[in-house]
């Protein structure tokens, strides 16, 4: 196995940076050990790339590579914004002010609101939404509510961020609230979005035109759990191609897992 980073778990890292999220940790280190136990070799710090993925001469070649941060969704957001991840992973240190922009839905704008808070951070948590975290379970809403109030984080349903400007050494942020259109400005000297992910796709396009199925996933088979069509050759020259989670689209771990065990248990 080739993984980009220093060690395994990828966004589950990040998601177990606040501290009542940190058994989210437990379900790559569970993985991870069972891998060990099965023979697995891992490589980090390897960021393949065609040759070395060739070089190996695989039968079969499987893509996680997952998703890029969305932030462009944003006006400005590529040059101004910061994703989630580069201040969960500690590559941007926190700033003093601070707007989380949430567009999922789920609990990584929250976990970066609290953990920002719990650096020392006056936080603004804004979403398009009517609540934060509205896709997510009842039991995990409430405890991101109850630390978000106690950390004194102002959260700001029904507006849509839309635009990032610089303005001295702060970025004023414009948003529309859903519902009436009125529009408002503030000043932050940081802003961190959080809008999904596209499909880091790059390695997969550069392998498919090798590979004897194309890349092409039969989707009915994957569904059944079934293998999937020329796997299984013994006359196959070539390898065959998949990719699964925010590979193929931004999704969650249960989806990823789910693509996993659906193709893996019939290879």
């Amino acid at each position: 196995m080739l993984e980009a980073q220093s060690d395994p778990g990828g966004q589950v890292v990040y998601a177990a940076k606040i501290p009542w999220r940190q058994n989210m940790i437990g379900i790559t280190r569970w993985l991870y050990d069972r891998c060990m136990a099965l023979g697995v070799t891992f490589r980090f710090n390897v960021f393949a790339e065609r040759a070395e993925i060739l070089a190996l001469d695989p039968q079969v070649v499987i893509l996680a590579t997952g998703g890029m941060p969305e932030l462009s969704q944003v006006e400005g957001g590529d040059d101004l914004g910061h994703a989630t991840w580069d201040i969960l992973s500690g590559e941007v240190a926190p700033g003093k002010n601070v707007l989380v922009y949430d567009e999922t839905g789920g609990q990584s704008g929250p976990t970066a609101a609290e953990f920002l808070a719990r650096a020392g951070s006056q936080v603004d948590l804004m979403t398009p939404d009517r609540m934060i975290a509205q896709d997510v379970g009842v039991t995990n809403h409430a405890i991101h509510l109850r630390n978000l109030y106690a950390a004194n984080v102002v959260i700001k349903p029904d507006r849509r961020l839309t635009r990032l400007e610089r303005d001295g050494n702060q970025i004023r942020a414009t948003s529309q609230n859903e519902y009436s259109a009125g529009s408002a400005t503030a000043h932050y000297d940081q802003v961190i979005i959080d809008a999904g992910t596209v499909p880091m796709d790059e390695l997969f396009e550069d392998l498919a035109s090798d590979a004897a199925n194309q890349g092409v996933t039969d989707l009915a088979q994957l569904i059944q759990s079934a293998p999937q069509p020329g796997v299984d050759q013994a006359d196959a020259t070539r390898f065959s191609l998949f990719r699964i989670g925010d590979c193929v689209s931004a999704r969650g771990i249960h989806a990823a897992t789910l693509d996993a065990n659906r193709l893996c248990q019939r290879i």
